[in-house]
């Protein structure tokens, strides 16, 4: 090997004494090589010290302030903002130097800020029920990437345990284990398919969807497992053997009420007949229940709830901010609420709503007719489905609606359509059936009583060709 292609060695290795081990090993291949070169292979040589030279990782980008070194800008950039912006979390107070960071961590510990609220909550359902049997279940929205850029999203449910607390009892412990269940849940799901990262906490939205009722019954029945004597099916074919038969013993029920001056003892029945005499409960129940919906307690508002509605600047129920179109209206309960009548404290105002509803009508889905006031005027708001809109404006009303309901009059509706025919135009005058209570899954006799579809007890429905009549 040339002399001074052995010097220029030295020297590069004393040049570059911090090396890893890539950078060794392309040293040890060039001093190989160089033991094959003569005086006749200079450019070969200088070659392969610019190769070399090319292969060494050069950090053009250092920190004006730690002088940490970087290849790119961006990462650069991205150290520089460590050292000045803080993103706290306002959970649990931990600070992150990116925000993207920060909210990562508080979607994976969403469970922190409702352990307050789900106590609370509880504590008001045992106030006012006492005895209470409850479980906790979050839905979450998580995402991962796929291939060729896509990304997959699920929404698993996860649910803890049922507990029972009584009215005096302590939800902490089952609250922690409860916690905890969802939580080894989360880490199962995550673990079970890689990559899943948690996008957001689905929350409830369709407040206007929900309807509030006064009375709920909850009842449970109890039963007796009894064998039953059959004969041995045939190994070598499929077969179903009923083996235990449950014969119901007794049950119990309570009708609760958001006024307690209605809400009732439980009642508990043991013996023969359980499931008939249980109807038959159900069926006084029923007429009780009624009787109290039947008796609508008007508005009575005082010097303080007036001053808080005049306040109130959201709908109570769906949290919108009240405009010139969604007027605010004062909301109270048509049974009253837990009180003394007779006291000038007492009060059944609600809160601030929105348009209250006065009366609704549905016969089938994308089917109803509902009421409503607007300040002095009576409005309504009508659909049906299969029937163009302005034959519904024109042509049927709210009434039509509850005849169709409670007397089983059905509409024939006029409409003119322009439909294509083999690439003509023309404008149709077609009849169909409009209002229809007779459902392809359920025939209601009444409020009550439904058919399944082809009952021999459906009545026949009259036609009715004036959909005024």
């Amino acid at each position: 090997m040339d002399p001074s292609a052995d010097r220029f060695l030295e020297w590069l290795l004393e040049k570059y004494p911090e090396r890893d081990e890539r950078m060794t090993s392309e040293l040890q291949t060039l001093k190989r090589k160089l033991k094959e070169f003569n005086e006749s292979d200079d450019d070969e040589l200088v070659q392969e010290l610019e190769r070399v030279e090319n292969k060494k990782p050069k950090l053009e980008y250092s920190c004006d302030i730690c002088g940490q070194q970087f290849h790119q800008k961006y990462n650069k950039n991205q150290h520089m903002k460590s050292h000045f912006a803080t993103f706290v979390c306002g959970k649990c107070g931990k600070s992150f130097s990116r925000d993207n960071t920060r909210k990562t961590h508080e979607k994976n510990d969403f469970f922190a800020e409702t352990k307050i609220e789900v106590q609370q909550e509880l504590k008001a359902r045992r106030e006012k029920i006492r005895d209470i049997k409850w479980y906790l279940n979050v839905r979450v929205e998580m995402e991962r990437n796929i291939d060729d850029g896509r990304k997959e999203k699920v929404t698993p449910h996860f649910r803890s345990k049922a507990y029972t607390s009584l009215e005096n009892d302590d939800n902490e412990h089952n609250l922690n284990d409860a916690f905890q269940k969802m939580n080894a849940s989360l880490e199962e799901f995550i673990h079970k398919g890689s990559n899943w990262v948690v996008k957001k906490i689905i929350e409830f939205r369709d407040f206007h969807k929900s309807m509030r009722v006064g009375f709920t019954i909850y009842a449970d029945f109890e039963a007796l497992a009894r064998k039953v004597d059959t004969c041995l099916p045939n190994p070598n074919t499929s077969s179903t053997t009923h083996q235990t038969k449950f014969d119901a013993c007794g049950y119990a029920y309570q009708v609760i009420c958001t006024n307690n001056n209605y809400t009732k003892p439980p009642v508990v029945f043991r013996g023969y007949n359980a499931v008939e005499h249980f109807f038959e409960s159900m069926f006084k129940e029923e007429e009780y229940i009624q009787s109290i919906y039947g008796d609508i307690e008007p508005l009575i508002m005082t010097d303080e709830t007036e001053n808080l509605f005049k306040k109130t600047t959201n709908c109570y129920m769906c949290n919108c901010m009240f405009t010139d179109n969604l007027i605010k209206v004062r909301d109270h309960s048509h049974i009253g609420v837990s009180g003394d009548k007779n006291s000038t404290n007492y009060s059944n105002y609600r809160g601030a709503a929105c348009v209250p509803i006065k009366e609704f009508i549905g016969l089938r889905p994308k089917m109803y007719s509902l009421v409503y006031d607007v300040g002095d005027d009576c409005r309504e708001k009508r659909t049906a489905k299969g029937i163009a809109k302005c034959a519904v404006e024109k042509q049927i009303r709210h009434l039509h609606y509850k005849q169709c309901l409670f007397h089983n009059r059905m509409t024939l509706n006029d409409m003119n359509l322009i439909r294509s025919d083999n690439h003509i135009l023309f404008i149709n005058k077609v009849r169909k059936t409009g209002l229809c209570n007779f459902d392809d899954k359920r025939f209601w006799k009444n409020l009550v009583q439904s058919y399944a579809y082809g009952h021999y007890k459906i009545p026949f429905v009259q036609k009715c060709c004036n959909v005024y009549c």
